[in-house]
């Protein structure tokens, strides 16, 4: 039973056409990934600067201790990464 007959260039376009709806989704998905990654990196730079900015040459030795600590950890940026190749960011959603 043949439910439908298309000519040659018509299912060319019904077939690229099938595509679009997961082109969108995967590009969603995409988007979702980095805007998150990016997030998460400005966020922990946010977070490194208040701990740097506090006044602790003010508190007691061990909060000072702590902060210097997290404030070496900070140096390092918190990068969210797919397949530890690709950053998740704007710049990556883009390209």
């Amino acid at each position: 039973m043949i439910l439908f007959c298309f000519k040659e260039k018509d299912r060319h376009f019904w077939v690229s056409a099938s595509g679009i709806p997961l082109l969108i989704a995967a590009s969603i998905q995409l988007f979702l990934y980095c805007y998150y990654g990016q997030f998460l990196t400005s966020e922990f730079e946010v977070l490194h600067q208040a701990a740097f900015k506090s006044q602790w040459y003010n508190t007691n030795k061990k909060v000072a201790k702590m902060l210097l600590i997290f404030g070496e950890i900070g140096k390092k940026p918190v990068v969210l990464k797919g397949l530890s190749v690709f950053k998740a960011s704007h710049f990556t959603f883009l390209m």
